[in-house]
């Protein structure tokens, strides 16, 4: 008898643990789907100035102005076949970091959304656009989301570029293009 109950406990018990351990995975999985405020990418912090960057990232490979000349811009590549990352900076702060690559090992991933993933995987994430802005041939598109601070370069329906803007300068104006200034 006394076996018995022990077994039963013993029984009720490890089913206990299982029914938590599967409430746990799901709720971990169910926070992951909820968007968030991304504040950081590539390590570095929006609220990064240029000094700060230089000390996480090294100097840049490359150093240019914005079409108006009014912000500066920082390109670091990590080798031929790797991303390229851009800041951009308004008054010695980050305006705002992207990363253009190609696949999953191209960029880090903005909350388990990555380079190639569809248009539709992004909107079910965060929702309707706060804006949207098409290349001159309207065939790239980058999209923002305000709440969020998180922006995607998109071609042919998938992304191409994963950036966030530092709200404090607004959401970015323009497609954010893949390709150097001439």
């Amino acid at each position: 008898m006394e076996l018995e109950n022990t077994t039963r406990w013993s029984l009720g018990l490890l089913l206990g643990l299982i029914v938590i351990a599967v409430a746990g995975i799901y709720l971990v999985q169910a926070l992951q789907s909820v968007p968030s405020t991304q504040l950081t990418y590539w390590a570095i912090p929006l609220t990064a100035q240029k000094a700060d960057v230089k000390l996480l990232k090294g100097a840049p490979g490359k150093t240019y102005l914005s079409d108006d000349k009014s912000e500066e811009i920082w390109e670091y590549r990590t080798g031929a076949d790797e991303p390229v990352y851009r800041l951009k900076f308004r008054n010695d702060e980050v305006r705002w970091i992207v990363c253009s690559g190609t696949g999953r090992s191209g960029c880090p991933d903005i909350q388990n959304l990555h380079t190639g993933s569809d248009v539709s995987a992004i909107t079910e994430k965060f929702g309707k656009p706060s804006n949207a802005v098409s290349s001159t041939d309207e065939r790239r598109q980058t999209i923002s989301y305000e709440n969020y601070n998180v922006m995607f370069g998109l071609e042919e329906n998938r992304a191409s570029v994963l950036g966030i803007y530092n709200p404090k300068y607004g959401s970015p104006i323009g497609y954010i293009s893949t390709e150097q200034p001439k």
